[in-house]
């Protein structure tokens, strides 16, 4: 997961097949900055690699956001995580020992939250969008931001998403779009 944190610096938390899969996180200092040696991933929010319905604890130890399903996708700041469940629900957690509904967000792909604790889902099948469509699950016929395209090979995992106070990132396979702090217009980057 791709975390670009209000002073611009960012971290990646991932896990190497190679290495067993466990959870690793690797930093860097800004934008366009190197990337640092992966170190445990450890007081920090991250999906289990190893089970599909379990999120690693920033206190430790793993959790379940989502009540009989997996987790589609994870999104975290400071104050707490929002989770993507694979049935649509969006819960948002402070420590991860409970969840509470944020709103809930048919096809689904990704989720982020901006440092206000406001998330966002990425999702498809909205008829103002043709593409995918950046909306709040708590109103999520309210297209935000659009970013047409062909939709073919789009598939939960193929979709990431990141805001922060003065920009959005999408990545989609190997394409990166970047918007403004409104999340309205999508370019590629």
């Amino acid at each position: 997961r791709l975390r670009v944190r209000p002073d611009r610096s960012l971290f990646a938390v991932g896990a190497d097949k190679s290495g067993g899969c466990v959870p690793a996180i690797r930093r860097a200092s800004s934008l366009g900055g190197s990337w640092g040696s992966s170190s445990p991933a450890k007081g920090v929010w991250f999906r289990e690699p190893l089970s599909a319905a379990s999120v690693g604890l920033p206190v430790g130890g793993t959790g379940k956001p989502c009540p009989g399903g997996s987790v589609t996708d994870l999104s975290m700041i400071d104050a707490g995580a929002t989770a993507l469940c694979d049935s649509g629900e969006v819960l948002v957690s402070q420590a991860g020992s409970s969840w509470q509904s944020a709103g809930s967000v048919a096809g689904g792909l990704a989720v982020a939250v901006d440092g206000k604790g406001q998330p966002y889902a990425v999702v498809t099948g909205i008829a103002a969008c043709r593409g995918l469509a950046v909306v709040r699950p708590a109103a999520p016929a309210t297209v935000v931001g659009c970013v047409a395209m062909d939709l073919g090979g789009v598939v939960p995992g193929s979709v990431a998403l990141s805001v922060a106070a003065d920009s959005g990132w999408l990545r989609v396979g190997s394409t990166v779009y970047r918007s403004d702090g409104t999340l309205g217009t999508w370019k590629a980057a």
